[in-house]
């Protein structure tokens, strides 16, 4: 690999040799801990100077990463916003139509004429709805107990209510 310029070549060899040099390095007198101060300092003022030479490199490829990051960003939020229109959208048609039904759907998958398939799994949740209703257990409402709770010990929580919703996943 070749090294971008002689100011890094020179670097590197001086940090194998401070390499060496610490795994050498034996301190038992006070001498040897003086000399290794010095070393260690020399160490730190090379890795700063290292670290210069980076900032002029990367600097400018940090600010094209913001600017690039920017540029898609309302495409991104766009896109997104899609998304989650199309499967609420989904959803709620799904939901509805298996609640009228009488179907009680727990997961489906539908394809699309494109050969895309979209999943439909029906899920719990426990939503507090009334929160003065609650038991002194749940005032600060953690929404894991209630839902551990309500759903998977069938307790009844007055201010709680089971109910369904329709989420949609998308596989091409």
């Amino acid at each position: 690999m070749e090294k971008p310029n002689k100011q890094i070549q020179v670097a590197e060899q001086k940090l194998n040799q401070a390499l060496l040099y610490a795994q050498r390095l034996e301190i038992i007198e006070d001498r040897q801990l003086v000399v290794a101060i010095d070393e260690l300092a020399g160490i730190k003022q090379l890795a700063d100077q290292l670290k210069i030479e980076k900032e002029k490199i990367t600097v400018h490829l940090n600010e094209g990463l913001r600017n690039a990051r920017l540029l898609f960003k309302p495409l991104e939020t766009a896109y997104e916003q899609a998304e989650t229109l199309i499967k609420d959208k989904m959803a709620a048609y799904k939901h509805l139509k298996d609640e009228t039904s009488g179907d009680p759907m727990v997961e489906t998958t539908i394809m699309g004429m494109s050969g895309a398939e979209a999943s439909f799994r029906r899920l719990r949740r426990a939503v507090v709805v009334d929160e003065k209703k609650l038991p002194a257990r749940y005032w600060k409402v953690d929404q894991e107990r209630v839902d551990f709770d309500a759903l998977k010990k069938g307790i009844s929580i007055p201010g709680v209510e089971i109910q369904t919703e329709t989420s949609v996943a998308i596989r091409k």
